[in-house]
């Protein structure tokens, strides 16, 4: 039986807006605006406190001649739908202070991404300041990443740089059920620092890191906290790079560490004038928690250990997380039901699609009404308000009932 109760609804019954930078939606809360196009999602740093809603997986096609330019401080909500934003492409080798925050979003200054995966490929260089450097955002300060992901590598060359798979700087921000695999350069495999009363929580890190850091934190400051998380990547320290400390779960650990752990292997590499020349393997990889005394049924495993249900002491494997027993890591399982984003109504009566599966995993499947579901319309084809009531079949245990316009 698989269940739903954890499920997110994503269904709206919209005509298309008299927005021209949008593909519909006015910007509230209830009625966000639907992005369809890169063009689109450009327009978002016009409307830095407004809500956003993504209709369809965007490719962005980076390239050194296509180079994404981080959105703003971002205050509103950005809600990726199940979709994914591919091709994100960021090369700055000249990194001041006026750019020095990069990612998809430069800052989230009090806003949420939830609900949306990205895939980057960005390199940084700076000799004067501090660079910040995250999947989906550079600072979080504060702000919300939930069930997303990044997916790609980040490159800090010879620089000063707080780096992570999805943020670089976490400052009283919230990262939950959300997950990277994003190869870097120093920093941590999820976020690079998180500071003043920061969380951290469902969430896991699969890439690899060369230099400083930690495979899920680069540095856990105080007041803090990490609650069921993992790392699995292996990490390499260069003895001649900035910020030599490191470990398999957090780097520098300060905060407070419950029911998480690490597997991989790290290895010390001693170089000379930036070449090479020897490697240790370090197993006990500074107990994986990078020191610290709050530490609570944390710390390293083997990677046989890391397969196995019991491991994980106090997750909830009932509606967070799945396993395959001796064969898989624990992977996040909400499970997510969509319908499509903007509807342009024409007159005929208005169906819904429902697919489910997680993005993050790239399992979405069509589920077929009236043998995966049955729905039950209410005015789906006048203008006015709309209702649809999903009911699962079988394997699909859900009830649900959506309430939206038809204009």
């Amino acid at each position: 039986m698989i269940n739903f109760k954890k499920a997110v609804i994503f269904a709206a019954l919209i005509a298309a807006s008299a927005w021209a930078q949008f593909a519909g939606g006015n910007g509230t809360a209830a009625n966000p605006f639907i992005i369809s196009t890169p063009e689109h999602l450009r327009a978002v740093d016009n409307h830095l406190t407004a809500h956003f809603r993504l209709a369809n997986d965007i490719d962005l096609n980076g390239s050194e001649e296509n180079q994404w330019t981080p959105l703003g401080g971002f205050l509103g909500t950005f809600d990726g739908n199940g979709n994914a934003i591919r091709g994100l492409y960021i090369n700055n080798l000249n990194v001041n202070f006026n750019n020095n925050r990069q990612g998809l979003f430069s800052e989230l200054s009090g806003g949420t991404v939830r609900n949306l995966g990205v895939y980057v490929n960005i390199t940084v260089r700076s000799s004067t300041v501090i660079c910040y450097v995250g999947g989906i955002a550079g600072v979080l300060s504060p702000g919300t990443i939930e069930n997303s992901y990044a997916v790609g590598n980040i490159d800090n060359v010879e620089s000063a740089s707080i780096v992570g798979g999805l943020a670089g700087e976490v400052w009283q921000g919230i990262i939950i059920n959300s997950n990277a695999n994003v190869n870097l350069k120093g920093g941590g495999g999820l976020a690079g620092a998180v500071q003043n009363n920061s969380r951290i929580e469902n969430s896991y890190a699969l890439g690899n890191i060369e230099g400083g850091g930690g495979g899920l934190v680069g540095v856990l400051g105080n007041g803090c906290i990490i609650k069921n998380s993992f790392a699995t990547g292996n990490s390499t320290r260069i003895m001649e790079r900035w910020g030599t400390t490191y470990s398999g779960l957090v780097g520098i650990n300060n905060g407070t560490i419950k029911n998480s752990y690490a597997s991989g292997t790290g290895v010390r590499r001693i170089m000379i004038n930036w070449q090479p020349q020897e490697e240790t393997e370090e197993t006990n990889f500074f107990a994986g928690i990078g020191g610290g005394t709050i530490c609570e049924n944390s710390g390293m495993r083997t990677t046989a250990q890391m397969k196995q249900r019991a491991t994980f002491i106090g997750w909830d494997f009932d509606f967070i997380w799945s396993i395959y027993e001796d064969v898989s890591f624990p992977y996040l399982d909400i499970r997510e039901i969509h319908t499509p984003s903007s509807v342009v109504y024409t007159g005929a009566e208005i169906k819904i699609s429902v697919k489910y599966g997680s993005s993050a995993l790239n399992t979405i499947i069509e589920l077929t009404e009236g043998i995966d579901f049955t729905a039950i319309y209410s005015n789906n084809i006048n203008v006015g308000t709309a209702s649809v009531e999903i009911t699962g079949i079988g394997d699909y245990e859900l009830i649900a009932l959506y309430r939206g316009n038809l204009l």
